[in-house]
């Protein structure tokens, strides 16, 4: 099993900022001594045409070269640089890579659509994967699966 991160692309917050940072990498360490059959692969960078999936070009493009709008930062919380931007690609591709490669092996989340697993500090929860039913025939994801698992 292959699990994505982007904790190493490390936001150069301002002193005292209430984002805890370091608890990604904390995490990633934590899952690495608990579960050592998990080969930890870092995110690759969604690109812009799947990021305008969910988001303007425009938009795409100003936070990839920094002339974002302040409003716009201060709804994002952290402020602009290279290292916020690349981040952004980084978790957005890294989710995307983790469903392709989820599906390429003929599973899936078992979560509702259009719902999310959120984790307290302190909490713990149980996402179950599945196997795909039926004749097990999937077309998609860059040609990852193009007919049957």
């Amino acid at each position: 099993m292959q699990a994505f991160y982007s904790d190493n692309f490390v936001l150069p917050l301002p002193p005292g900022h209430r984002f805890p940072m370091a608890k990604y990498q904390l995490l990633r360490d934590a899952l690495a001594a608990q579960l050592p059959q998990v080969q930890f692969v870092q995110a690759p960078a969604a690109i812009d045409a799947e990021l305008a999936f969910a988001h303007h070009p425009a938009y795409i493009g100003a936070i990839a070269n920094g002339s974002v709008d302040a409003k716009i930062l201060r709804d994002i919380g952290f402020p602009w640089s290279p290292a916020m931007a690349e981040r952004a690609r980084r978790s957005v591709g890294g989710t995307l890579q983790a469903a392709r490669t989820a599906l390429a092996q003929g599973m899936r989340l078992n979560i509702a659509s259009g719902s999310a697993v959120r984790f307290e500090p302190g909490q713990e929860r149980t996402v179950e994967l599945v196997d795909y039913a039926g004749d097990r025939t999937v077309y998609g994801f860059r040609g990852l699966t193009q007919g049957k698992l």
